[in-house]
């Protein structure tokens, strides 16, 4: 078994998105902007029936409206889709140099574009019942069955998701769905996937802070207004959030998407670099199909 050296391999993650960020964001924009402008509409369509139902001082129906686990569903839909194919795009620049050079619009969706959506959908799937039934819209936490059994379903998919990791270039190199392989070459690694993951995206993760700080969410909003010792936010307050939300909206949804550019190319380097860790190939060295194969 091969070693996954967690701090080279972040290092090298980030040293390969700086040097070819503008291939990156040339294989990477159309999707991803086509991405936000859908989940822009959607989070406007939400927004204003919260303030409709807000107008008729019906705040506890404006909280469950903000988190429907349908629209939270089309939402991760819609960015599992766009980041699958922006995903196979960037593993095979990761994995083969292949820069598609010329490329400045890049929409295409084949078998492996589709075997990434149905991954992306598979986890979203796991995490929207564990958003919507484990905490409340105000940021209660419920208790009862329903989300004991979320909670252990999410864990329990977390994990399956971690040993998995390196799924998605093998998808990539081979064109196949081999659980079994990815599932053996993170055998006694699972620990380092996760210090690899935590490392590898807190820079990421604290910039996606900030923007929570400074710009108000569509989503989760009144549990972003609620204080740890109000249950329910008052109604002007409620509805002053939401305005503000509305007002926002755009320039939120600009920074969601230029930060999803950074986010996709930083993971998918890190997913597809501990891969070449794993398979014992240096990060430096472009693999090949029949390499790619090997044990």
């Amino acid at each position: 078994m091969n070693p996954l050296p967690v701090m080279a391999t972040t290092v090298a993650a980030y040293r390969l998105v700086a040097r070819e960020f503008a291939t990156v964001l040339r294989l990477s924009w159309a999707v991803l902007a086509i991405a936000a402008l859908l989940q822009l509409f959607l989070a406007s369509t939400v927004l204003g029936q919260m303030a409709a139902e807000l107008g008729h001082g019906n705040i506890v129906m404006a909280a469950a409206i903000g988190r429907d686990p349908l629209w939270l569903t089309l939402k991760s839909g819609i960015e599992a889709v766009g980041t699958a194919v922006v995903a196979v795009a960037i593993h095979e620049l990761v994995l083969f140099g292949e820069r598609k050079p010329g490329t400045w619009v890049h929409i295409a969706f084949g078998r492996r574009e589709a075997l990434f959506a149905a991954l992306g959908l598979a986890l979203v799937a796991i995490t929207i019942p564990f958003a919507t039934i484990v905490i409340s819209p105000f940021g209660d936490p419920m208790t009862g069955f329903a989300p004991f059994l979320a909670t252990v379903a999410f864990v329990a998919g977390m994990y399956v998701a971690i040993r998995l990791w390196p799924i998605l270039p093998i998808i990539v190199v081979e064109e196949r769905l081999d659980l079994a392989k990815a599932w053996a070459m993170t055998r006694g690694r699972f620990w380092s996937l996760v210090a690899l993951g935590l490392l590898g995206l807190i820079p990421i993760s604290t910039l996606m802070l900030i923007t929570d700080a400074l710009l108000p969410p569509f989503d989760s909003l009144m549990d972003s207004i609620t204080g740890p010792r109000v249950r329910m936010p008052h109604l002007a307050e409620a509805m002053t959030a939401v305005r503000r939300a509305q007002t926002w909206l755009p320039l939120r949804m600009l920074f969601e998407f230029l930060t999803s550019i950074i986010y996709t190319a930083v993971a998918v380097a890190l997913i597809s670099l501990s891969y070449k860790a794993l398979l014992g190939r240096s990060f430096d060295d472009p693999l090949r199909e029949q390499d790619s194969r090997a044990p």
